[in-house]
C-alpha cells in the first residue's frame, strides 16, 4: 500500500465512523497489536450520527503510525461490511459552540460523516 502524501503524514490518526455494534473492547481489540503503540486514544460520539462514532488516535511516532495505517486502511473487521476509514490528521480543535463548529476554516476539507460517501471518495 502506498501512503498519501508523505509531507501531510502525522502521527495522529483519525478513523471516521466506527459502528456503535462495535464496542471500544473489541474497537481495541480490532488494533490488535498496534495498542502497544498507542499514546492516546480518544473516542468521539457525534449527536448527529447515532449509530457510529469515530476516533482519534496519537500513536508513538511516525513509524507507528504508517504501520497502523498500512494495516487498517480500508480493510474490514472480519465478518463486517464496513471498511475502515483512517486519515492522518493534521490539528484537532474543539469548541462548544455549535455555530463556530459549522464554520470550515479556509484551505480545509470537510470530511463527510456517511460511510456511503467515504467509499465514493
Amino acid at each position: 500500500m502506498t501512503l498519501f502524501n508523505v509531507t501531510t503524514r502525522t502521527t495522529l490518526m483519525f478513523i471516521v465512523a466506527v459502528p456503535n455494534y462495535l464496542s471500544t473492547e473489541v474497537f481495541i481489540a480490532f488494533c490488535g497489536s498496534h495498542v502497544e503503540y498507542f499514546s492516546d486514544l480518544c473516542f468521539i460520539r457525534n449527536d448527529a450520527m447515532e449509530d457510529r462514532y469515530s476516533v482519534l488516535i496519537k500513536l508513538v511516532n511516525q513509524a507507528a503510525a504508517d504501520g497502523f495505517c498500512c494495516s487498517y486502511k480500508s480493510t474490514t473487521e472480519s465478518g463486517l461490511t464496513e471498511v475502515c476509514h483512517i486519515y492522518f490528521a493534521q490539528l484537532v480543535e474543539y469548541t462548544d459552540s455549535a455555530e463556530i463548529a459549522n464554520i470550515p476554516q479556509p484551505g480545509y476539507t470537510e470530511l463527510p460523516t456517511c460511510p456511503v460517501c467515504l467509499v465514493v471518495r
